[in-house]
């Protein structure tokens, strides 16, 4: 009845080594069978009653063989009911219990103990404050200990920032012959440990992760994706998107094509109105890889997905093309071959998902089912996980929360986001399902101080020799995040942050305010060669790369949609419109941006109508011209027909509630670009959709035109209505700068929402401008056109993508802080 294991000799031999000990009451000489409850601080109340009930004979006395051992600074399971408290229970249930303090440690480096101890002596209800003279100070008693630790605090600008410093870190380590099992990284929760796994990716690291990644977010999976579309596109003739996606593909580097000969494309294109197919094709040395997409395309009728991604991968031929993709990541290079295994391994979950997805057709799979399938994964945001054993390497760093790390060891331990709102009391451990009243008395009410200081104990004294806590001041969302109490760090007199739970020669905390480029999950993965080579100065490449932007430069003009842009954290960013504006990649028309130029075309054409007639055009005719305008959209159909009926409502609505506001004196579309308007040193253009002019009073009143969802007031948290009031300073300074308007004054202007509100009105916002907003204006114009002209695009992925970021981002850049 007492037997749960029958240790024989090696229980015998464990227990005989306190046998000398003066309180033992009873002799260990005989053979006897023992109970072991091992991690006894993470019995539940249930289990508590078990080992009642299996040593409950009064042969034993109530001293039965049985050996409780844990550590109450170890209990961190109390959410699946676990109570350290029940340690306390066992002592006082039995008679002559022997307590035991085992107080050497074979694990750690004496610093990392130390660091343990002191976060340990936090926890308010500790089990030895029940018993006399029983000290749990820990010493460093290993074999191989060498009295050399490395315990460090780095503090990050951002979360993304952190995440590129961990997997370089990784890389040194293993580079300098480190196993990559004897490296471990732990969380409190997988939200923060999640996008570390791309970094890892990226750096050819093997990881071993619980959770795994999503395969959604392998960047060589995106890669095939993208390819799998630009066959769409080609196919549906849909050229606008074919040229969109074109840079981004030939950018993969197992084209290994220059980055050079990419930006020489994109001019061409973009200065001779061509399409990027039709100029591939006329390439001699690019003719084949445009070759082999256009008959890609033209069978995807006759070819299912299988056979189409086994043609883009190349381990099939393709009409005597074969893909350099399976020789470039198949290679002899070590890192390549194990990249080539994961993205088969991730391929094969792909595929599996795909057919559950289509379980009960018949039909086979096409391309289209694989972009409509990630596409619904996307905007659901559910992940495709690959959890096969055959998608990690023998020899792997381990990623884990820290309650999977309990009873493990590694040489190095990372322990990411040391901040309140993770391991600390602003954390949160939300109840995701609700029980019924008569269940909710035995609910977990969420962790305490206690319990979150238990698990930050388990997490710092898991390595052996080297312990490094990292931070970040934000999150790529914008949150901020606060260091984290349980260290006492503090600012000194000169600025410092001090951690002083660190050994003393290493507790000022290491600040990184670097922001590199995020992977998958933030940016374009296949931009970065294009970004690197320009903010990148040294070495021959670039600052040869550099010089083939100086003549777009010199014929550059900044634009309100410019200025917008650079600063712009939410969609925009420095690198976007090095991307769009002199790089000049074309991007795939959004239906809105497509929708608003029909719109203001269409408002262009009436304008004219009314000034020569003296009065509106008949429906007929404005319909006639808007259609004409969708047409050259070159949408599907369905799409063409939507946006057709949608404008015609938009505009008969407007012409009957603001059709009095077309005057003969009003300047329609005016262009700005042969003006020669500077502010300071920066060369402005642009047009505007519409200028009252008032000729005897020398005014004007600038008229935006805006499509969509319309605004009654000016809204201050709202970023888009922020971007919509900074170009209308911008216009201000186009008009009073420019030759045609010289001597005039901009009186004000106007955000007019041509599409009717619910209630059927048209939504009008006004703006007086404010001479203190105007000099910050020009001020911010004269800084962004610097940073252009000096080919400075810096990262901004450490902002957050709100107001509050861009607001940030624009103080910087006057500042000069970026």
């Amino acid at each position: 009845q007492r037997r749960l294991y029958d240790y024989d000799d090696m229980i015998l031999q464990a227990i005989a080594g306190l046998q000398a000990h003066p309180d033992l009451k009873y002799s260990l000489q005989e053979r006897y069978q023992y109970v072991l409850l091992d991690e006894f601080q993470d019995t539940n109340q249930a289990q508590l009653k078990l080992v009642e009930l299996l040593t409950d004979n009064p042969v034993n006395e109530g001293r039965p063989n049985v050996l409780g051992v844990g550590d109450d600074d170890q209990a961190i399971f109390a959410f699946q009911g676990a109570d350290y408290s029940h340690m306390l229970a066992f002592y006082k249930q039995y008679r002559d219990v022997l307590v035991v303090p085992l107080t050497q440690n074979y694990r750690s480096e004496t610093a990392i103990l130390q660091l343990a101890s002191q976060v340990a002596e936090q926890i308010e209800t500790r089990l030895h404050h029940s018993f006399s003279d029983i000290n749990k100070t820990l010493t460093a008693a290993g074999q191989n200990l060498t009295g050399q630790a490395t315990v460090a605090r780095h503090e990050f600008k951002s979360d993304v920032a952190q995440f590129a410093w961990v997997s370089r870190q990784i890389k040194e380590r293993m580079d300098a012959g480190q196993s990559a099992n004897q490296i471990a990284v732990l969380v409190p929760q997988h939200k923060y440990l999640e996008p570390l796994v791309p970094y890892l990716q990226q750096a050819g690291i093997p990881v071993r992760y619980e959770k795994r990644e999503n395969v959604l977010d392998f960047p060589v999976i995106i890669q095939l994706i993208q390819m799998v579309k630009l066959c769409l596109a080609l196919n549906q003739q849909n050229y606008f998107l074919a040229d969109s996606l074109w840079p981004e593909v030939l950018s993969y580097s197992f084209w290994q094509l220059k980055t050079e000969d990419i930006w020489q494309l994109s001019w061409q294109a973009h200065d001779q109105k061509l399409s990027w197919t039709q100029l591939l094709m006329n390439n001699a040395a690019l003719a084949p890889i445009a070759g082999f997409f256009i008959g890609l395309g033209l069978d995807l009728s006759t070819v299912n997905l299988e056979v189409l991604l086994d043609h883009i991968i190349g381990t099939r031929v393709f009409k005597n093309y074969q893909s350099p993709f399976f020789a470039y990541h198949f290679g002899n290079d070590k890192q390549r071959s194990t990249s080539f295994w994961s993205l088969l391994s991730n391929l094969t979950v792909l595929r599996q998902q795909l057919r559950e997805y289509r379980q009960g057709d018949n039909q086979p799979l096409s391309a289209q089912d694989l972009i409509d399938f990630v596409d619904a994964h996307r905007q659901a945001d559910i992940k495709i996980l690959n959890t096969s054993p055959y998608n990690q390497a023998a020899q792997s760093v381990e990623l884990m929360t820290a309650y999977k790390a309990k009873g493990r060891e590694f040489e190095t331990v990372f322990v990411l986001a040391c901040s309140n709102e993770a391991w600390g009391a602003n954390g949160r451990s939300g109840q995701a399902i609700a029980l019924p009243q008569n269940l909710l008395p035995i609910r977990y009410g969420g962790a305490t101080q206690d319990e979150r200081l238990r698990l930050f104990f388990v997490a710092v004294s898991r390595a052996k020799s080297q312990l490094l806590m990292t931070s970040f001041v934000t999150n790529y969302a914008g949150r901020t995040f606060n260091r984290l109490k349980y260290l006492g760090e503090y600012q000194d007199e000169s600025g410092n942050i001090i951690s002083p739970l660190l050994p003393e020669v290493s507790q000022q905390v290491i600040q990184d305010d670097s922001t590199p480029p995020a992977v998958a999950e933030l940016a374009a993965y296949w931009q970065q060669r294009h970004s690197e080579a320009v903010i990148s100065q040294s070495g021959e490449e670039p600052s040869r790369l550099v010089d083939l932007l100086a003549p777009r430069l010199e014929r550059f003009r900044l634009s309100a949609s410019n200025l917008g842009r650079f600063s712009d954290t939410v969609y925009g960013g420095p690198q976007s419109l090095l991307f769009d504006s002199l790089l000049r990649f074309p991007s795939a028309p959004a239906i809105e941006a497509q929708f608003g130029t029909a719109i203001h075309k269409t408002l262009e054409k009436i304008s004219y109508y009314q000034q020569k007639h003296g009065k509106l055009p008949a429906s007929k005719l404005f319909l006639g011209w808007l259609q004409d305008q969708i047409d050259k959209c070159r949408l599907q159909p369905a799409q063409a027909k939507l946006l057709q009926e949608r404008g015609q409502t938009c505009l008969e609505s407007y012409l009957a509630l603001a059709g009095d506001n077309f005057v003969a004196s009003d300047r329609p579309e005016v262009n700005f670009a042969d003006e020669g308007v500077l502010v300071g040193q920066a060369h402005l253009t642009g047009r505007i959709d519409k200028l009252e002019v008032d000729k005897q009073a020398k005014t004007v009143r600038i008229i935006d035109y805006k499509t969509g969802r319309g605004h009654a007031k000016w809204a201050k948290n709202d970023s888009k209505l922020y971007k919509y009031r900074q170009q209308l300073y911008f216009y201000k300074m186009l008009v009073e700068g420019s030759h045609s308007f010289a001597g005039y004054t901009v009186t004000g202007g106007s955000l007019v929402f041509v599409e009717a509100n619910d209630d059927g009105q048209i939504d009008e916002l006004q703006l007086d401008f404010d001479d203190k907003e105007m000099m910050r204006a020009k001020q911010l114009v004269e800084v962004v056109w610097q940073h252009i002209i000096g080919c400075d695009f810096p990262d901004i992925s450490g902002y957050s993508a709100n107001l509050q970021g861009i607001r940030q981002l624009e103080q910087d850049l006057l500042d000069g802080n970026i």
